[in-house]
């Protein structure tokens, strides 16, 4: 089994490093030679790493097929299309995601045909009230989604390919050429989502609570946004794997008691299990099931089957099964940011569990049974948030080039608060909604908790640091430590972490040296490119606008190139 995990894992994760799809026989050869391997050294993981490499091609292969169908310059098309995302009435839709129906009309004169496998991301200024599961005829200008080549910034076409979008569309409205709305069937999703929005129309954390209901973020404004940021509990409005994971045990509780009432018979042990995750899954579905809540759900599956048949398995094995079943059913998840954070984040919980043989809590008096129980997990949940910032600081770095430092207090109040507080109402009230009274109340309750959280952490604004490049040798040293501390005892190599750490501070503290010489930047700034001459500590930049018609000389003040 872990041959086979790891093979699929490893073999999915080859996209990020090919530039070109090689050809297809190379993976054919790959295949025959693992075969060949496997029969005489009865190894799994050539094969199943060659099978899932020529898996994630062929989808690569697809996609890139997908794409060619949309042309490369604006082109005028009208098309029909189905709204595939949830949208707040309440709130302008500008944006939205959707799926082509079909491309056959008599304005298409550019031989454009567009089949009901392609997805578009669709821009309509002045848009009317949208809902998910209309069909649209628009009069729309296509093209296809180019992303900046720059070390920094947003990459729009790796979001694209992330999200398996295909192209953008831009609604032109013009003469006779006016959308028109074919279906207006709405699907059961966005009837809950608009049935929500009016009980909690009056609630101040509207928005909070429609993320943690729904996934849906749109009606959080720029300062929310920064002060989630800020205090580092964004993850909070994501229906992450821990909120899963409750709605499974809740599914999970009422399944006892349902077999409580059932015949002791064996059919009948797999009851608890069918309940927890069916409820799981409608939570899920509620989120539209995005990459961490699949994540989750995998993990509720094998963990309640290995719960159920009473079989063992390590957390560190239930994590990349879970890891490979992902990638075979989202290969393009490796591409977004949250398929690392939620993988990231729950391998660093299983590395804190194995780190518990070295670093184990400290003996407590024996008082009373409650009050050590309480300061024993109160010191669990310290030394996980410390582990969360320091092995966390790589990803969060690379994604968005800083961290919050805050982060672990304010995720040591907020992450159970939330958690064993809000959700449970959440959860509670979308159970309700055919009874109007009681889930206004539960939407209130829900409401009402939210309170010390989010005033909470508006105390906290401005904690988040940009980390520089200048700060990479002390950065992996730091994890270097932590991560070797796991496996090396730290009273045994204590001498060979100091020397790590002092090193590494001897490098940030060494003057460094202003060059001597002119250096040159090109940068891709959408429309063209951007020249950045640099001589100590000084640039010039270089840019004639989008018009070409001007030239704009400016002596600017420099700034580390990560952040321009």
């Amino acid at each position: 089994m872990l041959q086979i995990a790891l093979g699929i894992a490893i073999g999915f994760h080859t996209l990020l490093v090919l530039s070109v799809i090689p050809p297809y026989w190379w993976y054919m050869t790959g295949i025959i030679v693992s075969v060949v391997i496997y029969y005489y050294c009865r190894n799994h993981f050539l094969f199943w790493f060659s099978i899932s490499a020529f898996l994630a091609a062929l989808s690569a292969e697809q996609y890139l097929k997908k794409v060619d169908d949309v042309p490369l310059n604006r082109t005028n098309l009208t098309i029909n299309v189905r709204v595939s995302a949830v949208l707040n009435e309440n709130i302008p839709n500008t944006y939205f995601e959707a799926v082509v129906i079909d491309a056959h009309s008599s304005s298409n004169r550019a031989g454009i045909s567009l089949s009901s496998s392609h997805r578009l991301l669709i821009l309509w200024p002045d848009a009317p009230v949208l809902k998910q599961g209309q069909i649209w005829q628009l009069p729309v200008k296509l093209s296809r989604i180019v992303g900046r080549i720059n070390q920094a910034g947003f990459d729009a076409e790796r979001h694209a390919v992330s999200r398996n979008i295909h192209g953008r569309a831009v609604v032109r409205v013009s003469g006779s050429n006016i959308p028109v709305l074919i279906t207006n069937h709405i699907t059961w999703r966005q009837q809950l989502f608009d049935r929500v929005t009016q009980l909690t129309n009056n609630m101040p954390y509207q928005a909070y609570l429609l993320a943690l209901a729904f996934g849906e973020r749109s009606g959080l404004d720029k300062d929310d946004w920064v002060k989630l940021r800020d205090s580092g509990t964004a993850h909070l409005l994501a229906i992450s794997g821990l909120h899963i994971a409750l709605a499974m045990l809740l599914g999970w509780v009422i399944g006892v008691k349902l077999k409580l009432l059932l015949p002791q018979k064996t059919l009948f042990i797999w009851t608890p299990m069918i309940t927890g995750l069916t409820v799981a899954l409608i939570y899920a579905w509620l989120a539209g099931l995005t990459i961490p809540t699949i994540r989750a759900l995998f993990m509720c599956l094998i963990i309640g089957s290995l719960k159920t048949t009473g079989a063992y398995w390590r957390h560190w094995q239930v994590l990349l099964v879970t890891l490979s079943l992902s990638l075979l059913l989202a290969p393009f998840a490796i591409y977004s940011a949250s398929f690392w954070l939620s993988f990231y984040a729950v391998a660093v919980l299983v590395l804190f569990s194995v780190g518990q043989r070295y670093f184990p809590l400290a003996k407590i008096p024996h008082r009373t049974l409650s009050t050590t129980h309480l300061h024993a997990s109160f010191l669990q949940l310290v030394k996980i948030q410390c582990w969360l910032l320091v092995l966390m600081l790589p990803i969060q770095w690379l994604w968005f080039g800083g961290i919050s430092f805050a982060a672990p207090v304010a995720n040591l109040f907020a992450v159970p608060w939330v958690s064993f507080i809000t959700v449970p109402f959440v959860l509670l009230a979308v159970m309700t909604l055919w009874l109007p009274v009681l889930s206004s109340i539960l939407w209130q309750c829900a409401n009402w908790s939210l309170f010390p959280i989010v005033e909470g952490i508006a105390w906290l604004e401005g904690a988040w640091y940009g980390l520089s490049t200048s700060y990479q040798p002390l950065l992996w040293s730091v994890i270097v430590i932590v991560l070797g501390a796991t496996l090396l005892p730290f009273k045994r190599f204590k001498w060979l972490y100091l020397s790590l750490f002092f090193l590494s501070v001897m490098g940030i503290l060494k003057p460094s040296k202003k060059p001597s010489q002119w250096q040159i930047m090109v940068l891709d700034v959408g429309h063209g490119l951007a020249v950045i001459i640099h001589k100590a500590g000084r640039v010039i930049l270089y840019d004639t606008g989008n018009r070409g018609k001007k030239v704009w000389l400016q002596k600017v003040q420099f700034y580390p190139y990560w952040k321009i």
